[in-house]
Protein backbone atom coordinates (compact mmCIF):
# COMPACT_ATOMS: atom_id res chain seq x y z
CA UNK A 1 0.00 0.00 0.00
CA UNK A 2 2.78 2.13 0.42
CA UNK A 3 4.26 1.54 -2.58
CA UNK A 4 1.21 2.29 -3.85
CA UNK A 5 1.09 5.56 -2.44
CA UNK A 6 4.59 7.10 -3.52
CA UNK A 7 4.21 5.17 -7.63
CA UNK A 8 1.24 7.63 -7.36
CA UNK A 9 2.34 10.65 -5.94
CA UNK A 10 5.37 10.52 -7.87
CA UNK A 11 3.42 10.76 -11.11
CA UNK A 12 1.25 13.89 -9.69
CA UNK A 13 4.77 15.38 -9.26
CA UNK A 14 6.10 14.74 -12.57
CA UNK A 15 2.61 16.04 -14.27
CA UNK A 16 2.58 18.82 -12.01
CA UNK A 17 6.17 19.85 -13.34
CA UNK A 18 5.77 19.68 -16.86
CA UNK A 19 2.51 21.84 -16.37
CA UNK A 20 4.55 24.44 -14.63
CA UNK A 21 7.27 24.83 -16.79
CA UNK A 22 5.42 25.22 -19.74
CA UNK A 23 3.32 27.57 -17.86
CA UNK A 24 6.60 29.71 -17.02
CA UNK A 25 7.82 29.27 -20.34
CA UNK A 26 4.49 30.79 -22.07
CA UNK A 27 4.71 34.06 -19.62
CA UNK A 28 8.25 34.51 -20.43
CA UNK A 29 7.68 34.78 -24.09
CA UNK A 30 4.52 36.87 -23.62
CA UNK A 31 6.57 39.59 -21.33
CA UNK A 32 9.22 39.24 -24.24
CA UNK A 33 6.28 40.32 -26.71
CA UNK A 34 5.25 43.23 -24.17
CA UNK A 35 9.28 44.25 -23.94
CA UNK A 36 9.13 44.18 -27.83
CA UNK A 37 6.21 46.29 -28.35
CA UNK A 38 7.03 48.88 -25.96
CA UNK A 39 10.92 49.39 -27.44
CA UNK A 40 9.60 49.55 -30.57
CA UNK A 41 6.76 52.45 -29.43
CA UNK A 42 9.69 54.30 -28.05
CA UNK A 43 13.00 54.15 -30.48
CA UNK A 44 11.78 54.59 -34.44
CA UNK A 45 15.49 52.02 -34.54
CA UNK A 46 15.64 49.40 -36.87
CA UNK A 47 13.15 46.61 -36.57
CA UNK A 48 14.17 43.73 -34.27
CA UNK A 49 14.74 39.78 -36.15
CA UNK A 50 12.09 37.98 -35.70
CA UNK A 51 14.04 34.80 -36.75
CA UNK A 52 16.56 35.43 -33.83
CA UNK A 53 13.97 35.59 -31.63
CA UNK A 54 12.44 32.47 -32.38
CA UNK A 55 15.65 30.84 -32.01
CA UNK A 56 15.76 32.18 -28.46
CA UNK A 57 12.61 31.53 -27.38
CA UNK A 58 12.97 27.69 -28.34
CA UNK A 59 16.50 27.31 -27.05
CA UNK A 60 14.92 28.96 -23.56
CA UNK A 61 11.70 26.07 -23.87
CA UNK A 62 13.94 23.27 -24.63
CA UNK A 63 16.32 23.97 -21.23
CA UNK A 64 13.65 25.19 -19.41
CA UNK A 65 11.38 22.15 -19.73
CA UNK A 66 10.97 18.39 -19.97
CA UNK A 67 10.79 17.35 -23.39
CA UNK A 68 7.32 15.42 -24.23
CA UNK A 69 8.61 12.58 -25.36
CA UNK A 70 10.71 12.28 -22.05
CA UNK A 71 7.90 12.90 -19.23
CA UNK A 72 5.96 10.50 -21.64
CA UNK A 73 8.44 7.61 -20.62
CA UNK A 74 8.68 8.16 -17.22
CA UNK A 75 4.85 8.34 -17.13
CA UNK A 76 4.66 4.78 -18.93
CA UNK A 77 7.24 3.41 -16.26
CA UNK A 78 5.34 4.80 -13.10
CA UNK A 79 2.24 3.51 -14.63
CA UNK A 80 3.71 -0.25 -15.42
CA UNK A 81 4.94 -0.26 -11.46
CA UNK A 82 1.54 1.25 -10.55
CA UNK A 83 -0.51 -1.94 -12.83
CA UNK A 84 2.62 -3.73 -11.03
CA UNK A 85 1.55 -3.32 -7.56
CA UNK A 86 -2.22 -3.71 -8.48
CA UNK A 87 -1.45 -7.15 -9.63
CA UNK A 88 0.58 -7.97 -6.30
CA UNK A 89 -2.20 -6.40 -3.92
CA UNK A 90 -5.33 -8.40 -6.05
CA UNK A 91 -2.72 -11.78 -5.66
CA UNK A 92 -2.44 -11.37 -2.04
CA UNK A 93 -5.90 -11.14 -1.37
CA UNK A 94 -7.16 -13.89 -3.65
CA UNK A 95 -4.13 -15.57 -1.28
CA UNK A 96 -5.95 -14.58 2.25
CA UNK A 97 -9.59 -15.67 0.95
CA UNK A 98 -8.23 -19.05 0.17
CA UNK A 99 -5.98 -19.28 3.77
CA UNK A 100 -9.22 -17.75 5.45
CA UNK A 101 -10.88 -20.66 3.85
CA UNK A 102 -9.03 -23.00 6.38
CA UNK A 103 -9.76 -20.44 9.40
CA UNK A 104 -14.04 -21.08 9.05
CA UNK A 105 -15.14 -19.39 12.45
CA UNK A 106 -13.02 -16.62 11.99
CA UNK A 107 -14.61 -12.87 11.20
CA UNK A 108 -18.04 -14.07 11.36
CA UNK A 109 -19.79 -11.91 14.20
CA UNK A 110 -19.19 -8.72 16.16
CA UNK A 111 -15.59 -9.75 17.50
CA UNK A 112 -13.49 -9.31 14.25
CA UNK A 113 -9.49 -8.28 15.76
CA UNK A 114 -8.02 -9.36 19.00
CA UNK A 115 -5.35 -7.17 18.64
CA UNK A 116 -4.43 -3.64 20.14
CA UNK A 117 -6.50 -2.06 22.52
CA UNK A 118 -9.53 -4.32 23.76
CA UNK A 119 -12.57 -3.55 25.75
CA UNK A 120 -14.32 -5.93 28.51
CA UNK A 121 -17.83 -5.82 29.92
CA UNK A 122 -18.95 -8.09 33.04
CA UNK A 123 -22.29 -8.67 33.97
CA UNK A 124 -22.93 -10.76 36.97
CA UNK A 125 -26.41 -11.87 36.81
CA UNK A 126 -28.60 -13.37 39.43
CA UNK A 127 -31.79 -16.03 38.92
CA UNK A 128 -34.21 -17.76 40.83
CA UNK A 129 -31.31 -20.16 41.61
CA UNK A 130 -28.12 -18.46 42.47
CA UNK A 131 -26.88 -14.75 43.35
CA UNK A 132 -23.92 -12.46 43.67
CA UNK A 133 -22.65 -10.74 46.48
CA UNK A 134 -19.93 -7.51 46.30
CA UNK A 135 -17.12 -9.54 47.56
CA UNK A 136 -18.11 -12.64 45.54
CA UNK A 137 -17.92 -10.59 42.24
CA UNK A 138 -14.92 -9.00 43.20
CA UNK A 139 -12.95 -12.07 44.12
CA UNK A 140 -14.17 -13.75 40.49
CA UNK A 141 -12.84 -10.78 38.41
CA UNK A 142 -9.44 -10.94 40.70
CA UNK A 143 -9.12 -14.12 40.36
CA UNK A 144 -10.71 -15.67 37.54
CA UNK A 145 -11.25 -13.12 34.94
CA UNK A 146 -8.24 -10.97 35.29
CA UNK A 147 -5.87 -14.29 34.90
CA UNK A 148 -7.50 -15.63 32.14
CA UNK A 149 -7.19 -11.96 30.33
CA UNK A 150 -3.56 -11.80 31.20
CA UNK A 151 -3.07 -15.58 29.32
CA UNK A 152 -3.85 -14.24 26.32
CA UNK A 153 -2.26 -10.66 26.33
CA UNK A 154 1.37 -12.92 26.54
CA UNK A 155 0.17 -15.42 24.72
CA UNK A 156 -0.44 -12.89 21.96
CA UNK A 157 3.33 -11.22 22.34
CA UNK A 158 4.63 -14.30 21.51
CA UNK A 159 3.23 -14.22 17.89
CA UNK A 160 4.57 -10.34 17.82
CA UNK A 161 0.78 -9.01 18.58
CA UNK A 162 0.55 -6.13 21.26
CA UNK A 163 -2.70 -6.55 22.73
CA UNK A 164 -4.41 -5.08 25.49
CA UNK A 165 -7.33 -5.95 27.22
CA UNK A 166 -9.19 -4.16 29.88
CA UNK A 167 -12.30 -3.96 32.06
CA UNK A 168 -13.82 -1.19 31.47
CA UNK A 169 -17.44 -2.04 33.05
CA UNK A 170 -18.96 -4.34 35.89
CA UNK A 171 -22.56 -4.59 36.42
CA UNK A 172 -24.50 -6.73 38.68
CA UNK A 173 -28.15 -6.12 40.16
CA UNK A 174 -29.54 -7.76 37.39
CA UNK A 175 -31.62 -10.26 37.45
CA UNK A 176 -32.32 -13.13 34.94
CA UNK A 177 -35.90 -14.32 34.94
CA UNK A 178 -36.17 -17.11 32.68
CA UNK A 179 -34.42 -20.38 32.92
CA UNK A 180 -30.42 -21.12 32.53
CA UNK A 181 -29.05 -23.87 30.33
CA UNK A 182 -26.38 -25.01 32.31
CA UNK A 183 -25.15 -28.47 30.18
CA UNK A 184 -25.59 -27.53 26.73
CA UNK A 185 -23.34 -30.65 25.72
CA UNK A 186 -25.73 -32.55 27.32
CA UNK A 187 -28.80 -30.52 25.82
CA UNK A 188 -27.59 -29.39 22.65
CA UNK A 189 -29.27 -25.87 23.50
CA UNK A 190 -28.30 -22.65 24.85
CA UNK A 191 -29.12 -19.76 26.33
CA UNK A 192 -29.06 -17.16 24.07
CA UNK A 193 -30.81 -14.02 25.42
CA UNK A 194 -28.73 -13.38 28.74
CA UNK A 195 -27.22 -10.06 27.28
CA UNK A 196 -29.93 -9.04 25.91
CA UNK A 197 -31.95 -8.97 28.60
CA UNK A 198 -28.59 -7.14 30.64
CA UNK A 199 -28.44 -4.46 28.02
CA UNK A 200 -32.22 -3.66 28.14
CA UNK A 201 -31.91 -3.72 31.82
CA UNK A 202 -29.19 -0.64 31.18
CA UNK A 203 -31.99 1.25 29.11
CA UNK A 204 -31.03 -0.52 25.63
CA UNK A 205 -33.58 -1.51 23.10
CA UNK A 206 -31.11 -5.03 22.39
CA UNK A 207 -27.53 -6.65 22.69
CA UNK A 208 -27.13 -5.22 19.22
CA UNK A 209 -28.17 -1.89 20.02
CA UNK A 210 -25.72 -2.03 23.25
CA UNK A 211 -22.21 -3.67 21.76
CA UNK A 212 -22.38 -0.78 18.92
CA UNK A 213 -22.95 1.81 21.32
CA UNK A 214 -20.12 0.47 23.38
CA UNK A 215 -17.63 -0.31 20.00
CA UNK A 216 -18.39 3.72 19.45
CA UNK A 217 -17.97 4.77 23.33
CA UNK A 218 -14.59 2.85 23.48
CA UNK A 219 -13.34 2.50 19.38
CA UNK A 220 -12.49 -0.81 20.47
CA UNK A 221 -13.29 -4.22 20.04
CA UNK A 222 -15.80 -5.29 22.90
CA UNK A 223 -16.08 -8.61 24.84
CA UNK A 224 -18.78 -9.69 27.00
CA UNK A 225 -19.28 -11.91 29.90
CA UNK A 226 -23.01 -12.81 31.24
CA UNK A 227 -21.53 -14.74 34.79
CA UNK A 228 -23.59 -16.30 37.02
CA UNK A 229 -22.83 -17.77 40.78
CA UNK A 230 -23.76 -21.28 39.94
CA UNK A 231 -22.29 -25.02 38.08
CA UNK A 232 -22.40 -25.14 34.41
CA UNK A 233 -20.57 -25.68 31.37
CA UNK A 234 -19.09 -22.47 30.08
CA UNK A 235 -19.88 -21.52 26.61
CA UNK A 236 -19.35 -18.67 23.50
CA UNK A 237 -22.27 -17.81 21.86
CA UNK A 238 -20.95 -16.58 18.20
CA UNK A 239 -22.38 -16.85 14.73
CA UNK A 240 -22.25 -20.48 13.37
CA UNK A 241 -22.05 -21.32 9.59
CA UNK A 242 -24.51 -22.30 7.62
CA UNK A 243 -27.24 -21.23 10.61
CA UNK A 244 -29.33 -17.95 10.38
CA UNK A 245 -29.29 -17.36 14.14
CA UNK A 246 -28.71 -13.83 14.99
CA UNK A 247 -26.69 -13.55 18.14
CA UNK A 248 -24.39 -10.81 19.34
CA UNK A 249 -21.05 -12.36 20.84
CA UNK A 250 -20.85 -13.29 24.01
CA UNK A 251 -19.46 -15.61 26.53
CA UNK A 252 -21.82 -17.58 28.99
CA UNK A 253 -19.73 -18.09 32.46
CA UNK A 254 -20.19 -20.42 35.64
CA UNK A 255 -18.11 -19.91 38.65
CA UNK A 256 -18.10 -23.70 39.03
CA UNK A 257 -17.67 -26.20 36.58
CA UNK A 258 -20.89 -28.94 36.78
CA UNK A 259 -20.34 -32.01 39.56
CA UNK A 260 -18.06 -29.60 41.29
CA UNK A 261 -18.78 -28.85 45.30
CA UNK A 262 -18.54 -25.11 44.74
CA UNK A 263 -15.21 -25.38 46.62
CA UNK A 264 -12.63 -25.27 43.57
CA UNK A 265 -9.62 -24.25 44.26
CA UNK A 266 -8.65 -20.10 43.20
CA UNK A 267 -7.99 -19.75 39.76
CA UNK A 268 -9.84 -22.74 38.30
CA UNK A 269 -11.67 -21.03 35.98
CA UNK A 270 -9.35 -18.32 34.59
CA UNK A 271 -8.24 -21.37 31.79
CA UNK A 272 -12.07 -21.43 30.98
CA UNK A 273 -12.28 -17.61 30.71
CA UNK A 274 -9.50 -17.50 28.23
CA UNK A 275 -10.92 -21.08 26.39
CA UNK A 276 -14.44 -19.04 26.00
CA UNK A 277 -12.70 -15.82 24.76
CA UNK A 278 -10.77 -17.51 22.22
CA UNK A 279 -13.94 -19.08 20.64
CA UNK A 280 -15.53 -15.27 19.74
CA UNK A 281 -12.32 -14.80 17.43
CA UNK A 282 -12.41 -18.01 15.47
CA UNK A 283 -10.77 -20.70 18.06
CA UNK A 284 -11.61 -24.10 17.63
CA UNK A 285 -11.95 -26.51 20.13
CA UNK A 286 -9.10 -29.67 19.77
CA UNK A 287 -11.17 -32.63 21.19
CA UNK A 288 -13.76 -33.09 18.77
CA UNK A 289 -13.88 -35.08 16.34
CA UNK A 290 -12.01 -38.00 17.79
CA UNK A 291 -9.47 -38.12 14.85
CA UNK A 292 -8.62 -34.64 15.71
CA UNK A 293 -8.62 -35.05 18.62
CA UNK A 294 -5.87 -37.43 18.89
CA UNK A 295 -3.79 -35.09 16.63
CA UNK A 296 -3.97 -32.83 18.80
CA UNK A 297 -3.09 -34.51 21.99
CA UNK A 298 0.30 -35.97 20.19
CA UNK A 299 1.21 -32.02 18.78
CA UNK A 300 -0.66 -29.51 21.21
CA UNK A 301 -1.07 -32.16 24.15
CA UNK A 302 -1.39 -28.84 26.25
CA UNK A 303 -3.05 -26.10 23.98
CA UNK A 304 -5.86 -24.06 25.77
CA UNK A 305 -8.06 -25.28 23.15
CA UNK A 306 -7.67 -28.84 23.56
CA UNK A 307 -8.50 -29.74 27.37
CA UNK A 308 -8.89 -26.33 29.25
CA UNK A 309 -6.96 -27.70 31.80
CA UNK A 310 -7.74 -26.57 35.55
CA UNK A 311 -4.53 -24.21 36.05
CA UNK A 312 -3.63 -21.58 32.86
CA UNK A 313 0.12 -22.60 34.15
CA UNK A 314 -0.52 -26.17 32.37
CA UNK A 315 -1.80 -24.44 29.56
CA UNK A 316 -0.08 -23.02 26.40
CA UNK A 317 -1.10 -21.19 22.91
CA UNK A 318 0.12 -23.49 19.54
CA UNK A 319 0.51 -21.83 16.14
CA UNK A 320 -2.96 -23.34 15.25
CA UNK A 321 -4.80 -21.55 17.44
CA UNK A 322 -2.99 -18.52 16.51
CA UNK A 323 -3.70 -18.91 13.38
CA UNK A 324 -7.30 -19.45 13.77
CA UNK A 325 -7.45 -16.23 15.60
CA UNK A 326 -5.56 -14.32 12.93
CA UNK A 327 -2.25 -13.61 14.59
CA UNK A 328 -0.44 -15.14 11.99
CA UNK A 329 -1.32 -16.10 8.49
CA UNK A 330 1.26 -18.74 7.49
CA UNK A 331 -1.25 -21.73 7.52
CA UNK A 332 0.36 -24.53 10.27
CA UNK A 333 1.21 -28.14 8.17
CA UNK A 334 -1.12 -30.17 10.39
CA UNK A 335 -4.23 -28.35 8.98
CA UNK A 336 -3.99 -29.97 5.84
CA UNK A 337 -3.87 -33.68 7.43
CA UNK A 338 -7.06 -35.21 6.38
CA UNK A 339 -7.93 -36.24 9.94
CA UNK A 340 -7.78 -32.79 11.60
Amino acid sequence: MKKLFILTVTALLIVCSFSACKGNARQDVKKNNIIIKEESSVESSPSIDTNTYSDVSSTTECKDVFKDEEVEEELEEVKEELEEVEKEKDEATVELVGVNKLRPDYDLGTCKDLSGNVTVVIFYLNDFESSWTSEKINKFTEREVKPGLRFLENSALKFGINLSIKIEEIHSDIYYEDEVETNIKESGYATINALDAAAKSLGYSSDQDFINSYKKKYSTEVICYCVFNKEGNSYALNPKRGTDIDIEEHVLLFAYDIGSTGLEPVGCQSSVVAHETLHLYGAEDYYNPEERKTLAKEYYPNDIMLSCKYFLSLNDFGDITAFYVGWIDDVPNLLFEETW
